[in-house]
């Protein structure tokens, strides 16, 4: 690729990026404040059954996709004459699986030692897999077609109207279900608002089903299918076995410190979903091409995610005061447990991306199946032992198995993750700015120390020469200019 088509390339990540930050930092956003209300009205049992409801659903809908939303990724982004016939089959495809696998999880829950209250939240987040299976694939349309700003714009208005709409209920004296309950009717609209946006905006749908095309495309999906029904335990699995082994309280402390650190995950997850397919072109140009660009990718994302994971180890304490409370202050610990995860969490995105992009769909299978079993055979002795900080525990070291493992499956393929070399000047620098955090919440507050933190780090980075000079002319190319965003 040339070197304008590079700067068209990064361009082209760095809109679609900005423009899904923003969706998902308004999706995390809105669940965040709602657990800071609910926080302060209902307390950690309030924050547990809710952060029950969207484990459990986040386990489903992660599972009832069926691999259809990376496999659309792929397939459009090579051929998007496909895409009003791979939409409509792949989402009669992906409906079929959730609505059975809806049914089959609303007859289990009633069949769990759960509270009654806890049962019937559950039950309705259930009846939401569907859409948000549905919405899951129409959003990768938009994110082939740099459209990405009609689903910012809806998750902006239906979040909007979920945050009045829960606080009403709230006040009103309603509970946890009636804000479930208006979640599900908020997720069946937005599926009919993307409908009328990609027939409008993309490509018209139309409703004709072909037996064959369906019968190759679950052909085509099965690799992505296991991949995805294996990876929804990885949502959070120490949830729901902490909910079985303990008591809802004690999932709102874990709950807590996982709100805080996960509103920070979607940033490394949106930018390489956007990169990935200039992971898999770069695969079919060579692998020196496919090594610049993964070490590119590498680089920007440990600049981002090891601040934060410092960050967080220096200031756990009064980010949990801060936000929830004296009642949440055992929440701190479990905090700075799950920090390093923000770190893990990047390294594993990339790596698997790096894997996937090379088409090794069947050994990323493999290492997932190995660090499931893993992580939930040693997650359930210690959160049988530890409560709350066992979860926090067993996530991270989950986490670093999987990082690890796929590390060693990224270098077997030939990639080159040169963790070390490319991340101990940035490494260095988030260190100095964690030490000086910590001195510096002994005597201000944390909204003061926030930004010193930040102008520390990036003086570090400078100082360190952490970007090299050809690596600072990328990110220049990769701001969108006026000019290449009215062209979009």
């Amino acid at each position: 690729m040339s070197e304008a088509g590079d700067a068209t390339a990064a361009r082209g990540i760095a809109k679609n990026t900005v423009v899904l930050v923003l969706a998902r930092i308004i999706d995390r956003g809105t669940t965040l404040v709602l657990t800071l209300v609910l926080a302060a009205k209902l307390g950690p049992t309030g924050v547990g059954t809710y952060a029950l409801a969207l484990a459990m659903y986040g386990v489903l809908t992660s599972a009832g996709d069926a691999g259809t939303i990376l496999f659309a990724l792929r397939e459009l982004a090579a051929d998007k004459t496909r895409t009003a016939s791979y939409i409509v089959h792949l989402s009669a495809i992906a409906g079929s699986f959730a609505v059975a696998l809806t049914a089959l999880a609303e007859i289990l829950i009633q069949h769990v030692g759960y509270s009654s209250q806890t049962r019937t939240t559950l039950a309705l987040i259930l009846l939401a897999v569907l859409p948000k299976t549905l919405n899951g694939i129409q959003e990768a349309t938009f994110t082939v077609y740099g459209r990405t700003e009609l689903e910012a714009t809806t998750t902006l208005v239906t979040s909007v109207i979920y945050v009045v709409t829960s606080v009403v209920l709230l006040a009103g004296g309603y509970g946890v279900e009636a804000i479930v309950a208006s979640y599900v009717v908020l997720e069946y609209l937005a599926t009919i608002v993307y409908y009328v946006l990609v027939t409008r905006s993309i490509a018209r749908l139309r409703l004709q089903f072909r037996w064959s095309l369906a019968r190759r495309l679950m052909a085509e999906l099965k690799p992505f299918a296991a991949s995805s029904a294996v990876a929804a335990l990885f949502g959070r699995p120490e949830i729901i076995i902490l909910s079985l082994l303990s008591t809802t309280r004690q999932v709102g402390y874990y709950s807590a410190a996982v709100r805080v650190c996960e509103i920070w995950l979607f940033v490394p997850e949106v930018f390489l979903d956007n990169a990935f397919p200039l992971l898999a072109r770069a695969h079919l140009q060579g692998s020196d091409r496919f090594g610049e660009i993964q070490a590119r990718l590498m680089r920007y994302s440990l600049l981002y995610a090891l601040p934060l994971t410092a960050g967080m180890l220096a200031l756990a304490d009064p980010i949990v005061q801060a936000l929830f409370g004296h009642s949440f202050s055992r929440s701190a610990v479990e905090l700075q447990v799950l920090a390093v995860n923000v770190t893990l969490f990047t390294l594993v995105e990339l790596y698997w991306r790096s894997v996937s992009a090379r088409g090794h769909q069947g050994a990323l299978l493999r290492v997932t199946l190995l660090t499931i079993v893993t992580r939930l055979s040693i997650g359930t002795a210690v959160i049988a032992a530890l409560a709350s900080l066992g979860a926090a525990i067993s996530a991270t070291f989950g986490a670093a198995v999987h990082a690890g493992l796929l590390r060693r499956l990224t270098q077997r393929t030939g990639g080159s993750p040169r963790l070390i070399q490319l991340g101990w000047r940035v490494t260095t620098a988030a260190a100095l700015m964690g030490g000086e955090s910590w001195l510096l919440a002994h005597w201000l507050s944390i909204w003061i120390v926030i930004p010193i933190a930040a102008a520390t780090y990036v003086a570090a980075l400078a100082a360190l020469r952490a970007l090299p000079p050809g690596e600072l002319q990328t990110l220049r190319m990769m701001l969108p200019t006026r000019m290449a965003l009215d062209a979009k």
